[in-house]
This record gives structure tokens, C-alpha cells and sequence, in this order.
């Protein structure tokens, strides 16, 4: 919601008003995608990447918390696939909400994705 808010700076306007007039009208699928294009989701140096890496310290690693609160607005493979082209030096822990089975997540145990994660479990 920070990242969302904080594009008043940039643009003068508070997006959350607009964003609640978009989904009553268009629907819940036009505001995601509303969404993930103020936060530049398709973008390898997206906003939520971009926010976690002007945080880091050296040498630390990135715990990811919360991802079961933004979905589906957010999900993980777009945080994920694009986090390790700009944050390759260090690790990063998602705690996900769901399944992991070697080749795909399945959030809450029910949605499965198509996509491809380099990533292995911590038990």
C-alpha cells in the first residue's frame, strides 16, 4: 500500500480513490492489472524490488513475508522472476503461503501456476 501511496508524489494524485472507482466499475481483474502496472511489475526493476534493494544492507538476506495478504493482486512468481536479475548477491527466503513442489507453487494449496522457480524448500 506504501508504493501505491507513494505515487502521489509523482503524479499529484492519490491512486486509491481511482483504484476503488476501478474496480466498481471494471471489475476486479482490470484493478489488478491496474495494479501491477503503477508498481511496473513487467519491469525486471519493478517497484517492490526496487523498494526492497534501496533497503538492503550488505551481505544480509531478503526474508519475504506477507505475499498471502497481496494475492492476487501481487504474486509471487512476479516479485520472484524478476528479484534475481537485480538482487543477485543475495539470498532470498519466501515464506509462501501454499505448496512447493520442486517446479511450481500452489497458493493455499489450490491455485497452481505455470511458472518455473529455481528455488528449493527449507525444512
Amino acid at each position: 500500500m506504501t508504493l501505491l501511496k507513494d505515487q502521489k508524489k509523482y503524479t499529484g494524485t492519490d491512486p486509491i480513490p481511482i483504484l476503488e472507482e476501478i474496480e466498481k466499475d471494471q471489475g476486479f481483474d482490470v484493478l489488478i492489472a491496474q495494479i501491477n502496472n503503477i508498481l511496473e511489475m513487467s519491469e525486471n526493476n519493478n517497484l517492490i524490488v526496487q523498494y526492497i534493494k534501496d533497503r538492503l544492507p550488505e551481505n544480509c538476506i531478503v526474508f519475504i513475508v506477507g505475499l498471502g495478504k497481496t494475492y492476487p493482486i501481487i504474486r509471487a512468481h512476479k516479485i520472484l522472476n524478476t528479484m534475481h536479475q537485480v538482487l543477485d548477491e543475495n539470498p532470498v527466503v519466501l515464506f509462501y503461503p501454499g505448496n512447493y513442489d520442486e517446479k511450481s507453487l500452489r497458493a493455499f494449496g489450490e491455485v497452481k501456476d505455470q511458472n518455473y522457480y529455481r528455488a528449493f524448500r527449507l525444512d
